[in-house]
């Protein structure tokens, strides 16, 4: 099994930061352009990235499947929503903290990380299904997300809904009945979006170096509590994901995926959530920070326990 397309992933990603961090220390970015970016990136380049999904998915299952991989697609999400509260009452973090070790234990970073593993492990035809796995993820990331972020009961007054009617939901809804609906798009729409899309990802990732940039060294490496989160969440709930999907599905490309899935690192996007409301974005940074590094362990060791 060949590695170097992860450890490519990962070094991109670093550099990535790095190149925030240094940007930041000279003088290049601050907090109050990390915060206008942000509001910019989740109003304007993250819906792009959603259409850009619907737009380009391949996603093409008869009816037999499309109820499996739907009755697999909830199981996952309601599956990694279930331990990620569970690990986080039974490690009892700060009561501050509490909704980001939820949020980030909830939503992976799968377009970057998962995808591409998915592609490596079980072949080309599988990032459909993968892809398949995720759209819950989608709907639910900038609709619902900010309010496990935040730690508190969500809203389900009038106005807490029209809350969690934004441009990313509402390209999350498009991009769902895009796949759904196909629509021939004009060639210059689908490129407009799939270059915004390109554009994203690096942008959330020099926000984060940038953000880095601020904390102090122990700050940074401290915090011995996020790697034993992680280390359960990366390593011990991908596997009983696969064990417990196994009981359920027996497509053994699509119980693959959600173990490959439920390893990889945390969403980055979580990022724009706590900078577009103005709050601390350090801690969060932190955390998806080691949250990447530590893949360098996390997904091997699943690969190799699974699929070796």
């Amino acid at each position: 099994m060949d590695y170097s397309v992860l450890l490519q992933k990962i070094l991109l990603l670093v550099m990535i930061m790095a190149i925030g961090f240094i940007s930041n220390k000279c003088g290049l970015l601050d907090s109050a352009f990390s915060v206008k970016l942000s509001r910019f990136l989740l109003n304007v380049f993250v819906p792009a990235m959603l259409l850009s999904a619907g737009l380009s998915s391949e996603l093409t299952f008869d009816r037999r499947d499309l109820l499996q991989v739907g009755s697999a697609a909830l199981f996952f999400l309601f599956f990694l929503i279930a331990v990620s509260y569970l690990l986080v009452f039974i490690l009892h973090p700060k009561k501050e903290e509490l909704g980001l070790y939820r949020f980030l234990g909830i939503f992976p970073n799968n377009a970057f990380f998962g995808y591409p593993v998915v592609a490596m492990v079980l072949g080309d035809t599988a990032v459909v299904y993968a892809a398949a796995l995720s759209l819950p993820f989608t709907l639910l990331v900038f609709s619902v997300g900010p309010a496990i972020l935040s730690g508190k009961k969500a809203d389900l007054s009038a106005d807490g809904l029209r809350s969690a009617v934004n441009p990313c939901t509402i390209a999350s809804i498009v991009a769902v009945l895009l796949i759904a609906f196909p629509v021939r798009m004009p060639v210059v729409v689908s490129d407009l979006m799939k270059t915004l899309s390109n554009a994203t990802l690096p942008l959330v990732f020099m926000i984060i170096g940038s953000n880095l940039a601020t904390m102090k060294p122990e700050e940074l490496f401290g915090k011995p509590l996020i790697y034993v989160f992680e280390l359960f969440r990366r390593i011990a709930v991908p596997i009983a994901a696969y064990y417990l999907a196994c009981l359920l599905f027996h497509d053994r490309i699509l119980t693959g995926c959600m173990a490959i899935l439920a390893s990889v690192p945390a969403a980055s996007s979580g990022i724009l959530i706590v900078e577009s409301r103005s709050e601390d974005p350090r801690p969060i940074s932190e955390f998806v920070f080691k949250s990447t590094l530590l893949s360098i362990i996390t997904i091997p060791a699943v690969l190799a326990i699974l699929f070796w």
